[in-house]
């Protein structure tokens, strides 16, 4: 509050309202103003009530006007509020004359300056359509392109020219077999000596060629679930389209929509304390459940995973299936908690009701994290058991859908390292990955299709020590940010790697875990402190 537009030190009647109370009831506190108000008050209520002079009661007379803060002050009580009542005179006086004189011409103009396009609107959205339409029939074309019925059609005379073919070989073998019935036959009857000394039996042969009875295996059409997101890619740029205000001089825009606050501001910070272990525990990620809950992911913690609310209550707790600790987490639409556990190498869903379901179990791989993609389903970084592969895999439930492991130029995009990472998708469907690679830490953004898009090693001007990239989320606006475990800060990128500023100045320690809730607000696990702080970073 502005000491010279407010006066603090003037405490009004209880009664009135309209003048200062020079004397107080000490019993009820009631405030008083004058002989008559006082004389009322006292003959109406209780004899219990003393009255006292307020200057006696210290913290009604600070004095913001002299800025003494102290009974000292003194300088009339009518003479401050004359000159605070000026004072607010002159503001509504200046507020009127910027509404009059600048707001309200401004506004007036922004609506003159919104175009009416409506003409030739129906043809832009014809062709529009027409566009979207010729979109479809290539999709179409190229379906029909890979139904393959010349090959269908070979295949049909494949089985044709095999059937025939074995007809023939069986017809083969009975003529002469046929032809050996009638032969030993001859020979039994006539008893010729020669003959029958010179007998070979064929038997054996015929045997080897007796195969068993061929049946044939007709070719199926296995359907496959079509991927939404990638049919959805190729209608994109269409539900891009947004609107975006034109900068003009006095006012500022934002092309983003929601622009990063120059100050943000710790909204909570909530002490996980008494959940910890007789070792000390830390945090290993963070989930957002709405705008009031949060699931958190420990390490050396009576329990494993536990769902907070903002406030510090917990309400809910979970093992893991192992019995180990978690490596990721993540939350699905419906609520419900997904966790990877790099111990047996699975990634369960734990139900509201906290029955653990197993999703996927990896063979060969040992998973270091999880995400929810928007179409619901689960990214899934990991590396090999022997330490010399990474990749990303997207999973439709159990079944591997994608995996994303070299870039154009056959060059792995993760390092082979079994080391810490995590993973997200972004609102352009981006997969950001940070990999906490032991040498130098690098955050990996590949599109949708696993095509790398750029990485980002952290800034010369913002970074004290090595980048070491922990957690990494993003917001509503595709600004990816990247926890700096080693430099206590966050790195705040857009989401073509362009570095936008670091949130820095709030006291972080170690931050592991990042996610934003609806209103984009960060949310920080920071890991041996057992802090989880809530930051305001854009408007």
């Amino acid at each position: 509050m502005d000491p010279q537009n407010s006066i603090r030190d003037i405490v009004p009647c209880s009664l009135c309202r309209f003048s200062m109370a020079p004397l107080h009831c000490k019993i009820c506190v009631l405030r008083l103003q004058c002989s008559d108000c006082a004389e009322n008050s006292i003959r109406e209520l209780t004899n219990d009530h003393e009255e006292q002079q307020s200057v006696r009661r210290r913290r009604f007379l600070f004095c913001s006007f002299c800025n003494e803060h102290d009974i000292r002050c003194r300088a009339p009580f009518v003479k401050h509020f004359e000159i605070s009542h000026d004072l607010k005179m002159l503001n509504i006086k200046r507020d009127l004359r910027e509404l009059e004189n600048y707001i309200l011409p401004k506004y007036q103009n922004l609506t003159a300056s919104i175009p009416v396009q409506d003409i030739g609107l129906n043809n832009i959205f014809k062709k529009l359509t027409t566009t979207l339409n010729k979109q479809g029939e290539n999709l179409h074309r190229k379906v029909d392109s890979v139904k393959r019925k010349s090959d269908l059609d070979e295949i049909h005379s494949n089985c044709l020219s095999i059937l025939e073919k074995r007809k023939v070989e069986i017809e083969h073998n009975i003529t002469d077999i046929s032809l050996s019935i009638a032969y030993l036959k001859k020979l039994l009857e006539s008893g010729d000596f020669i003959p029958t000394k010179n007998y070979k039996s064929r038997n054996s042969d015929f045997r080897k060629k007796l195969h068993p009875e061929v049946k044939l295996i007709l070719p199926e059409f296995i359907t496959e679930e079509l991927d939404r997101e990638q049919i959805y890619h190729q209608f994109t740029s269409l539900f891009e389209l947004s609107f975006r205000t034109k900068e003009t001089s006095g006012a500022e825009s934002s092309p983003t929509g929601r622009p990063l606050m120059e100050e943000p501001l710790t909204i909570t910070s909530l002490n996980i304390i008494k959940h910890r272990s007789s070792s000390g525990g830390s945090l290993i990620d963070v989930a957002c459940v709405g705008d009031e809950n949060i699931w958190i992911a420990g390490e050396d913690m009576w329990f494993h995973m536990m769902l907070y609310t903002l406030q510090g209550e917990l309400l809910k707790s979970v093992q893991t299936m192992s019995g180990y600790k978690p490596v990721g987490i993540a939350v699905t639409k419906d609520g419900e908690l997904v966790y990877a556990d790099g111990d047996d190498r699975t990634v369960n869903i734990v139900k509201k009701n906290t029955q653990i379901q197993t999703v996927i179990i990896l063979e060969g791989w040992t998973p270091a994290n999880v995400c929810i993609t928007s179409s619901g389903y689960l990214l899934v970084v990991m590396y090999s058991d022997d330490g010399e592969q990474s990749k990303v895999s997207r999973y439709n439930g159990s079944t591997e859908l994608q995996s994303f492991q070299y870039d154009d130029e056959g060059q792995p995009l993760y390092s082979s390292e079994s080391c810490l990472k995590y993973i997200c998708e972004n609102r352009n469907l981006d997969i950001c990955v940070s990999d906490d690679e032991t040498a130098a830490g690098t955050v990996v953004v590949v599109n949708q299709a696993g095509k790398l898009r750029f990485k980002y090693s952290g800034s010369s001007r913002t970074t004290k020590g090595s980048f070491r990239p922990f957690g990494i989320t993003t917001d509503s606006q595709g600004r990816i940010l990247v926890a700096d475990f080693k430099n206590h800060c966050v790195h705040v990128l857009d989401q073509d790697g362009q570095f936008l500023c670091l949130i820095d100045n709030y006291d972080l320690f170690e931050p592991r875990g990042l996610c934003v809730d609806t209103r984009d607000n960060l949310i920080v696990a920071e890991n041996k402190p057992c802090r989880v702080k809530k930051i305001q970073y854009c408007i």
